[in-house]
């Protein structure tokens, strides 16, 4: 966010909630630099599967955009996943003039 803007309050708590789900995911799934990102999209794939009668190659590639997005968001620190958590909920809650403006920046 600009520094000349301020925070919608109501998102503040949003934010932060997603932000430690997001961080509480990594941990359970325990995504690292490191991980395999291909073993542990297969994994995943085939976990969905069990609760679908659809083939666990129906879900590789959903899987693998969830995967590196964890990946992705593991190497942001705590203010940056907050920031990024905050920013994806903004326009949610944003008038039509303000969407303008997001667009035009």
């Amino acid at each position: 966010m600009s520094k000349d803007m301020s925070y919608k309050q109501e998102l503040l708590p949003l934010a932060y909630n997603r932000a430690r789900s997001i961080k509480a995911k990594i941990e359970e799934l325990g995504i690292t630099a490191d991980t395999d990102v291909d073993e542990l999209v297969i994994k995943l794939a085939k976990a969905k599967a069990e609760d679908s009668d659809k083939s666990w190659t129906n879900f590789l590639k959903g899987q693998e955009w969830y995967v590196k997005e964890l990946i992705r968001k593991s190497k942001l620190d705590n203010k940056e996943l907050l920031e990024e958590c905050y920013q994806e909920l903004l326009p949610a809650n944003s008038s039509f003039d303000e969407l303008v403006a997001m667009l035009a920046a």
